[in-house]
């Protein structure tokens, strides 16, 4: 390892960055919350209940990746190595019970694919799963998940899966529908997973990880109060007696925090009353629960004999836990969210979770309201729904400039479409986003934006996002042009930044033409690195170098800079100026025309040797006919463009990454000039 490198790497970091790694080590390594065994074991007679309304394997598919998988041995932890209940339940896929689909490795060597399968998102759109396999994975998971230190306990994953737990929880004839055995023990997981998160919180990564941290503390804190304020249909949520008043207090659930390791908590709370095996539940409850969840809120249901709380409600405790996640949310809001409405990671992609994120957050507060919670609960939630609602307004208008025509947001830096993400060329591809769904469902208060509408047409706009450092260009029917004209952000958390400074990327009537490659892998280095490098953006380079001094998967030691920016939204006309780290100096000039874009590139200091290049990659759905020496037609469906460059270029084969996984082939053109020549090139496009 270079010394030098890592000097660099170091000295932007925050403090807590460098010392909160281990104490975050020690945290998940040695510190317990005492999660009673009780909990799985409930599950386990629960699991047994629903087994026989449910199908005999499941489907997954993430990034790009397919498993299919027996439903007595769903991979959520495929590396454990211990259980607290009875074996045969969840056990670890035997040789013949696992099908992979797709070229690659096991999907279970991807991290990624794993953390994907362990966050719930799958819950969301319904209707993937009955709402018993609903009911069913949830109780799976956790009978076969007791071991807190485990990768499915990770802070982040637990994370994503407190807010898709309590969003399941709260949709009507689903989570809503639960009989008060089910719904008593996911909210009682929920309050574990929660007293497990503040352990956990990732100051040492700050950014989206942090701030999906303390949003997830907010959700599941609102959610046991708002259940537990009064007796429900359902019950009342278990509600252990050892919570903490102040989250920090005993070294237990702050960061960071001192003193001696806490002694394991074993409330008496989750002790089963009865256990009842799978041979005994009534055929006629069995059928209720085919089509939706298992048994009935009057009646119990199936599990509710197998896990009943009497615990007297400690609210009090859970108001303190709620002011410190709301402070903490707040804080980091004012520092992600740019005053131009971006998120300072600058992705696209990271922009829109953290813009669904809050916005669950926002219906969580709305729907809280609403229940009978602690007077000291309200002046918290007021002051949460103060402060998210002009964010998420400026958040989406961030993310409508960022969208293509086509309803999809541009691939800068870590960003992939969900799939799929491209769609025939024959015609634009319905919006990829996920549609915000308010928590509950029916809450019609909740602001909702939407994108762009899908199709030719769309808002004409000029502009710079100077925080976020993007210059947007819609006009006519259904063109647009993003320029990257940024720098790494944040300098102290960088790792999902790429190479793209004066890349971009352009729509033409509706359809992608000139993209981005994408992120193909976390998993992979090659791939990984590859995507990360500036040879994989549409930029000016010297060929064999770097903007910046990218290393092992989400490291950057010295950087580039963005030296100038000019912007003239009159002549439509934008000029940036370049240093990448090792003291080539680049700058760029876009002019667009009503059907035309053309580019300019000069190398106006040189300290690398290689070729002067500009490179652009086209839409795998672009086909590439060279016409002339320094001419080609570019043909997408029925639309067609010219291509002409003042300098000899060549097509290449290459991959592009709309999505996680193997990714698709598509045509780089390379221009190449010299040192002292200045590069210059056009798109041309018929009305």
């Amino acid at each position: 390892m270079s010394l030098v490198r890592l000097f660099h790497t170091l000295r932007v970091l925050r403090p807590v960055q460098i010392w909160g790694r281990p104490w975050h080590w020690l945290h998940r390594r040695f510190w317990s919350i005492g999660y009673p065994a009780a909990l799985p074991r409930a599950a386990r007679a629960c699991r047994q209940a629903l087994l026989g309304t449910v199908r005999p394997e499941f489907g997954w598919r993430f990034i790009g990746r397919s498993l299919t998988t027996p439903v007595h041995s769903i991979p959520w932890d495929p590396d454990r190595a211990r259980r607290l209940v009875p074996a045969g339940l969840a056990d670890r896929p035997a040789a013949g019970g696992t099908h992979a689909v797709g070229p690659g490795a096991n999907p279970l060597q991807d991290k990624l694919w794993r953390y994907s399968l362990n966050y719930f998102d799958f819950l969301f759109p319904p209707g993937r799963f009955t709402g018993a396999e609903e009911a069913f994975l949830i109780v799976d998971w956790l009978a076969a998940n007791d071991d807190e230190h485990a990768e499915p306990w990770e802070p982040y994953v637990v994370s994503r899966r407190i807010r898709n737990w309590v969003r399941w929880r709260n949709c009507p004839n689903r989570g809503r529908a639960a009989d008060r055995g089910l719904a008593g023990l996911i909210d009682a997981a929920v309050y574990y997973h929660l007293k497990r998160l503040w352990l956990d919180l990732e100051h040492h990564l700050q950014a989206n990880h942090l701030l999906e941290n303390y949003a997830a503390l907010v959700v599941g804190t609102c959610h046991l109060l708002s259940v537990g304020g009064a007796t429900t249909a359902w019950g009342r949520t278990p509600g252990p007696s050892d919570l903490p008043a102040d989250p920090r207090s005993s070294g237990e659930a702050g960061f960071p925090a001192g003193g001696p390791l806490p002694s394991p908590a074993r409330p008496s709370a989750l002790a089963p009353t009865a256990t009842r095996p799978a041979a005994t539940t009534s055929a006629g409850q069995l059928a209720r629960s085919r089509d939706g969840v298992a048994g009935s809120p009057e009646s119990g249901g199936i599990c509710g004999k197998v896990f009943d709380n009497r615990q007297p409600r400690r609210p009090d405790r859970l108001v303190a836990w709620l002011e410190e996640a709301a402070a903490g949310l707040l804080g980091q809001v004012a520092e992600q969210v740019l005053p131009d409405g971006g998120h300072y990671e600058r992705s696209p992609m990271y922009h829109l979770d953290m813009l669904t994120t809050l916005r669950q957050v926002q219906a969580t507060v709305l729907a809280t309201r609403q229940a009978q919670v602690p007077g000291g609960v309200l002046p918290v939630l007021d002051r949460v729904q103060a402060a998210l609602l002009p964010v998420i307004g400026d958040m989406q208008d961030w993310l409508d400039l960022l969208t293509h025509p086509d309803g999809g947001f541009a691939q800068f830096h870590d960003s992939a479409l969900p799939e799929p993400a491209f769609a025939p060329m024959s015609a634009p591809h319905p919006d990829p986003r996920p549609e915000p769904v308010p928590l509950p469902e029916s809450s019609p208060s909740l602001p909702r934006g939407h994108p762009p509408s899908p199709g030719p047409i769309s808002f004409p706009c000029d502009r710079w996002l100077r925080e976020s450092g993007y210059v947007v260009r819609r006009w006519e029917t259904g063109n647009y042009l993003a320029i990257d004209v940024g720098i790494p952000s944040p300098p102290h958390q960088c790792g999902h930044s790429h190479g793209s400074a004066l890349s971009y990327e352009l729509s033409v009537a509706g359809r992608r033409v000139v993209v981005d490659t994408g992120v193909g892998s976390y998993h992979d280095p090659a791939v990984r690195q590859a995507c990360r490098g500036t040879a994989a953006h549409n930029v000016p380079l010297v060929e064999g170098t770097d903007q910046g001094e990218f290393w092992g998967g989400f490291r950057l030691g010295r950087r580039w800079r963005i030296v100038a920016v000019d912007h003239d939204p009159v002549r439509h006309r934008v000029a940036a100026t370049l240093r990448d780290w090792l003291g080539n100096r680049y700058r760029r000039t876009v002019t667009t025309g009503e059907h035309r874009l053309e580019v300019e590139d000069t190398l106006e200091a040189a300290v690398s040797r290689g070729a002067f290049l500009s490179l652009l990659h086209l839409h795998p759905a672009v086909a590439l006919t060279r016409t002339g020496p320094q001419t080609a037609r570019l043909a997408a469906g029925p639309l067609e463009l010219q291509f002409s460059a003042t300098v000899p270029w060549e097509a290449r084969g290459t991959r592009v990454y709309p999505t996680f996984g193997d990714g698709c082939p598509a045509t780089a053109i390379r221009c190449q000039g010299t040192h002292h020549e200045v590069i210059r090139y056009a798109i041309t496009w018929n009305p």
